[in-house]
């Protein structure tokens, strides 16, 4: 099947739509810290460099999640645990320390959103299983 089919195929699917949502959000909290909190470094060459990984991680997901199929739940599990990790220990600390301010509180919705995929990855490892018992009964 074409790569775009596949991507067409996957467009209908709810969980790829969850995924994207996630690293919809991913983007904008690491593209805000790096272009307008300055997180990375205050000089033009670390918030392009910082923005261009942030965009290349992000398209790496979008890509490969319609191209993977046994491995899915890993992906989508590293990008929930990345955004987990990463929203807890910058942003979720000072929010529950009373210290939150500018990229604080999308970093909360960050790390929320690393949660959901990090659920999605449990589904999806759940349908799998399920998909491979049911083919493993009928051979």
């Amino acid at each position: 099947m074409p790569v775009v089919g596949r991507f067409k195929r996957e467009l209908a699917n709810w969980p790829f739509r969850v995924f994207l949502a996630g690293l919809a959000v991913m983007l904008e909290h690491l593209l805000e810290d790096a272009l307008v909190h300055k997180e990375n470094g205050s000089s033009v060459a670390a918030q392009l460099g910082s923005s261009a990984l942030t965009l290349l991680l992000v398209a790496v997901g979008a890509v490969l999640y319609p191209l993977l199929r046994r491995v899915r739940p890993v992906l989508v599990a590293f990008y929930g645990l990345l955004a987990l990790s990463g929203g807890w220990r910058a942003h979720v600390t000072d929010a529950l320390d009373g210290e939150a301010s500018g990229g604080d509180y999308s970093g909360v919705v960050y790390a929320l959103a690393g949660i959901v995929l990090i659920g999605l990855a449990v589904t999806l490892a759940v349908d799998l299983v399920r998909h491979r018992g049911v083919r493993d009964e009928t051979a």
